[in-house]
């Protein structure tokens, strides 16, 4: 198996689209959370 080289640009991008990723779920669960009262 070769192991794919990944340059600190693509790097960078997973990590924003992680933390994109993780603001949204953030998001949801906040909205998931409202109390209905």
């Amino acid at each position: 198996m070769q192991r794919p080289s990944v340059s600190r640009a693509e790097n960078y991008q997973l990590l924003w689209d992680t933390i994109a990723s993780l603001k949204q779920c953030e998001q949801a669960m906040q909205h998931a959370f409202i109390p209905l009262e």
